[in-house]
């Protein structure tokens, strides 16, 4: 089993997250983020 580290919360890191599981559904995956808040889509906010 592989295993992955994401630095980054935003958009970006969850947007690697559903690529890495597009390809490999049982690797082991750690989010790192400073973000306070669960992700968010920060242009949608006006």
């Amino acid at each position: 089993m592989k295993k992955y580290v994401i630095i980054g919360g935003g958009i970006a890191g969850v947007s690697c997250i559903e690529g890495i599981r597009s390809v490999d559904p049982d690797g082991e995956i750690t989010l790192i983020s400073a973000e306070p808040v669960s992700n968010y889509g920060r242009p949608l906010i006006s």
